[in-house]
């Protein structure tokens, strides 16, 4: 007889004092880019307490954009702990940032390097001079509505500290709140 292990989990994190996720591309809205709730996972797969002081982005939400004040969906709303909803009053909404063109022989570094990274919509989340092991996300896209869920983000890299850790796959958003629609994105297990 064999019995079901009680132990939790352990992924293997990367031990890093920043983590920046590069956004390369959305469902398809060519103008705006956003995210219900991100989490970041320790290496017990439990989420780890973030101040908004740590999150950082680039451009940072709409209302960097000329003649837009107090749009409510603001980077804080990352961490305000509701993930399933369609109330964008708990969602970042930014202005895209598309990718310039690129030569052939810059096209296998997409995303891969600082350079290229700096010409993109830009998560950063600095520890403050702390080094954490990070396993991965619990990420809920934007959610809005059906219609919205084209905004949300599609293909986004992972750095530590600056080095390329992975590109991944952000699924679509239901555009309903019908069920948890989060996605869990582990650093040890990149797509293929």
């Amino acid at each position: 007889l064999t019995r079901a292990s009680t132990e939790r989990p352990r992924a293997r994190g990367t031990l890093c004092g920043s983590l920046t996720l590069v956004i390369h591309s959305t469902w398809g809205d060519p103008h705006y880019v956003g995210l219900t709730a991100v989490e970041l996972l320790n290496a017990g797969l439990e989420p780890m307490a973030l101040e908004p002081g740590m999150v950082d982005a680039s451009p940072r939400d709409l209302n960097d954009l000329e003649g837009v004040e107090d749009d409510p969906r603001t980077l804080d709303k990352l961490l305000d702990g509701v993930g399933c909803t369609t109330d964008d009053a708990h969602m970042w909404l930014a202005p895209f940032v598309k990718a310039p063109a690129t030569t052939s022989g810059e096209a296998g570094m997409l995303g891969k390097t600082v350079d290229f990274a700096q010409r993109r919509n830009l998560i950063k989340i600095d520890f403050n001079g702390e080094r954490r092991e990070v396993a991965g996300f619990n990420m809920w896209n934007y959610n809005k509505n059906v219609e919205a869920t084209s905004r949300g983000v599609r293909e986004f890299s992972v750095f530590c500290d600056e080095r390329y850790i992975a590109t991944f796959l952000c699924r679509k958003a239901p555009g309903h709140v019908h069920f948890d629609f989060k996605q869990v994105v582990l650093l040890d297990q990149p797509p293929s």
